[in-house]
C-alpha cells in the first residue's frame, strides 16, 4: 500500500501507471521518451505483476517492443 501512496502522489511527466481494482498486484505502465533525448516521443509499455513475496521477491515485467505481439 505504500507503493501506491507514493504512486499516486508523485506523479512525473511522461510517466503513466494504470492500477487494477481487485488487483493490486498488477500494474500497466506506459513511459513517454522525453524530449531531448533519442527516445523523444517513442512509448514504452510494461505489463507489472507483483508476487505474492513482494517486496522480499522482484516483480515479474513484460516489456512490449513495437515489434511484439
Amino acid at each position: 500500500m505504500k507503493e501506491w501512496t507514493t504512486l499516486q502522489l508523485n506523479s512525473t511527466p511522461g510517466i503513466y501507471v494504470k492500477v487494477f481494482e481487485g488487483r493490486i498486484d498488477l500494474l500497466k505502465a506506459l513511459i513517454i521518451g522525453p524530449k531531448d533525448t533519442p527516445y523523444y516521443q517513442s512509448v514504452f509499455e510494461f505489463d507489472i505483476y507483483l508476487p505474492d513475496e513482494y517486496p522480499h521477491v522482484p516483480p515479474l515485467v513484460h516489456f512490449y517492443s513495437k515489434t511484439s505481439q
